[in-house]
């Protein structure tokens, strides 16, 4: 997980007005060569970042190197 966040890409940008209490993102790291998501939520006052959820993306679901939601 720790090698998979150091080298990881936003995918996503969420902010406080969608009901989340942080300020919070999704990004795309690899866990050897499985892709994996992972929701992070950014505590500055306690200078923390907190793993929210992690989950495999699905090709049925995501697009672009698993970039992009499909719609």
């Amino acid at each position: 997980m720790e090698s998979a966040l150091t080298d990881c890409a936003l995918i996503e940008d969420f902010d406080f007005t969608e009901g989340r209490p942080l300020p919070s993102c999704l990004v795309l790291g690899f866990v050897g060569n499985e892709p994996i998501h992972v929701v992070l939520a950014l505590d500055e006052v306690f200078d923390r970042i907190v793993i929210v959820t992690v989950y495999r993306p699905s090709e049925e679901r995501w697009k672009n190197g698993w970039k992009q939601r499909k719609r």
